[in-house]
């Protein structure tokens, strides 16, 4: 991207006020899980979002690693988990997602697009820490792959979004291209 999506506007207010904001809509406790030292918020700010491997601290390692440092932390069984970088997603989508927690015996509820699950966008219970720990350990990094080694497929419940918008909902911001075609789009 060339600089941190964390503090980009969008709309009056930075991608982090807006996750921020839409996560306060559904939960009653929202924790950043960042590595950086510099963010000041309102709320409780998860540091050093780094993962412990055979007793070596390995900092942090991508999704995975604040995944599980999030988990690791908590103090709920579920947690929702939303990254800064999809800011057309609808709270409607992370109303879904905690219902279906509600409804369902699943260790993950992921939304899918086209079949595709978004992971980082998703709920996770806390029983998956121990299995995502191993798949760590077994140098999984990523997320669909650790889950997959951590919890037996009926415990990961995939949400199919189905709306004529769905794909756009799940754009992420990665590159400077990105971000300026998503400043020509509306929600």
């Amino acid at each position: 991207m060339g600089q941190d999506k964390v503090l980009l506007p969008w709309r009056g207010v930075t991608l982090l006020d807006l996750a921020l904001g839409k996560l306060r809509a559904v939960c009653s406790t929202v924790r950043i899980c960042s590595n950086r030292r510099d963010l000041r918020t309102d709320v409780t700010l998860l540091r050093d979002a780094s993962v412990v491997i055979d007793g070596v601290e390995c900092g942090p390692i991508g999704p995975l690693g604040g995944l599980l440092a999030a988990l690791e932390k908590s103090r709920t069984d579920w947690n929702l988990f939303l990254p800064v970088d999809v800011p057309l997603l609808p709270v409607e989508v992370l109303k879904k997602i905690l219902l279906e927690t509600e409804e369902s015996q699943a260790w993950a509820v992921l939304p899918t697009v086209q079949g595709q699950p978004q992971p980082l966008c998703a709920a996770y219970h806390r029983a998956l820490l121990p299995g995502l720990r191993q798949a760590a350990q077994a140098e999984k990094w990523k997320v669909t792959q650790a889950l997959a080694a951590a919890a037996p497929s009926e415990a990961i419940v995939q949400m199919e979004c189905v709306e004529a918008d769905a794909e756009r909902w799940f754009l992420n911001l990665n590159t400077p291209r990105d971000w300026m075609s998503l400043r020509g789009m509306t929600d």
